[in-house]
């Protein structure tokens, strides 16, 4: 009985191993193709709806390229609070028109590429 059990180890250590399995790349243009488009890439009218509804708040959307941007808007806004109302209007109007301009000025490319 017990040159059985031995023997039943001894085949269960001797299982054979898969080899591991190699990714090559057949072509680089598998790599670079420009019809893969990024699961998490951006679009622009989603950008552009979000600045003209939400002002600077659309630098949210892409904040890996416009956290200072968004920080700049954020303690502005914030900043003409304590100024006077006709001061309050010009700062908000200001940064709302320029959330809604640098979005416009991006390509789509830009937000495509966005990781």
């Amino acid at each position: 009985m017990s040159k059985k059990l031995i023997n039943n180890i001894s085949n269960i250590t001797n299982i054979p191993k898969k080899p591991k399995q190699k990714f090559l790349i057949n072509n680089i243009s598998d790599i670079t193709n420009t019809n893969i488009v990024n699961k998490r890439s951006k679009k622009k009218t989603v950008a552009l709806l979000l600045a003209i509804f939400f002002s600077f708040f659309t630098w949210i959307y892409t904040w890996k390229w416009d956290q200072n941007k968004f920080m700049i808007g954020f303690i502005g806004s914030i900043a003409s609070i304590f100024l006077l109302v006709n001061f309050q209007s010009i700062i908000f109007i200001g940064i709302w028109i320029w959330a809604i301009v640098d979005v416009a000025r991006k390509s789509d490319e830009m937000f495509e590429k966005y990781v």
